[in-house]
C-alpha cells in the first residue's frame, strides 16, 4: 500500500511538472559505478562490490532561471560477490556466490543550475526501484567430520533479501551547450533500501556513479 501511494505521488508530481510553462529538455544518460550493499540479515556476510551500469532517459521542464522539475526512468545492472561461513552442530558450511541484479528505477527530481561561463547542475529527489531480474552463481562447501561436500548453483536468487525499494539520489554535473544540445558529465550518489514488505531485515544499497548525459532543449 505504501508503495502504491508513493508511485501515485511521483506520477502526480511529474504530471504537475509537465503542465508548468517553460522550456522542456529530453535526453539520455549512460554511466557506470560501484554498488555498495549492507544487510542486517547476517553480520557475518562479506559483500564485495563488482560493477554497476546505468542506462537512463529523462525529461525536465524549466520553471525559472535556476530551477527545473523533472523525472527519469533508468535500468541498472548491479554485480557483487557475497561469502559467509555458517557454523553448525557437527558441520560447517562456507558459501561463496556472485550476484547479478537488474533494476528499474523511477526518479523524480528538482534541478538547480548555477553559473554563466561554467554552468554547474545539481539534482536531488526520491527514487523508486523494482528488481526485474536476478542471478546467483556459486558454490557451497559443507565440512562434516572427515567428509567435504561441494554443491553448486546457477539460477535465480533463492533468498530474496534484495527486493524493490525506495530511496533518494543526488548528483552534481557541468553543462556544455552546443546551441540546443547539452552534454553533461556528472557524479551521482544514490541510496536505497528494501521495501517494508520484503523481509524483516534491512538491506541497503549505496552507489556512486559517473554519468554522461546528452539532451536537447525545445519549446
Amino acid at each position: 500500500m505504501k508503495k502504491i501511494k508513493l508511485i501515485s505521488i511521483i506520477i502526480a508530481l511529474f504530471a504537475i511538472s509537465i503542465s508548468v510553462k517553460g522550456q522542456s529538455e529530453i535526453g539520455i544518460k549512460i554511466g557506470s559505478g560501484t554498488p555498495y550493499y549492507k544487510s542486517t540479515f547476517n553480520y557475518n556476510v562479506l559483500i564485495e562490490p563488482k560493477s554497476l551500469i546505468n542506462y537512463e532517459v529523462f525529461y525536465n521542464k524549466k520553471v525559472d532561471k535556476i530551477l527545473k522539475l523533472g523525472a527519469s526512468f533508468a535500468y541498472q545492472k548491479h554485480k557483487f560477490n557475497s561469502s559467509w561461513l555458517t557454523l553448525g552442530s557437527g558441520y560447517d558450511t562456507y558459501s561463496n556466490y556472485d550476484y547479478s541484479l537488474g533494476y528499474l528505477f523511477l526518479k523524480l527530481y528538482t534541478q538547480f543550475t548555477f553559473g554563466d561561463k561554467v554552468i554547474f547542475v545539481i539534482q536531488l529527489g526520491p527514487t523508486l526501484s523494482e528488481i526485474i531480474s536476478s542471478n546467483e552463481v556459486g558454490t557451497r562447501t559443507i565440512y562434516q567430520s572427515s567428509k567435504i561436500i561441494n554443491e553448486s548453483y546457477d539460477g535465480e536468487i533463492r533468498y530474496r533479501i534484495v527486493e524493490d525499494g525506495i530511496g533518494v539520489f543526488s548528483y552534481i554535473g557541468i553543462e556544455f551547450k552546443i546551441e540546443k544540445v547539452v552534454v553533461t558529465p556528472s557524479i551521482q550518489y544514490q541510496y536505497s533500501m528494501n521495501s517494508l514488505k520484503a523481509v524483516s531485515s534491512r538491506f541497503t544499497e549505496r552507489s556512486v556513479l559517473l554519468n554522461l548525459g546528452i539532451s536537447y532543449n525545445f519549446g
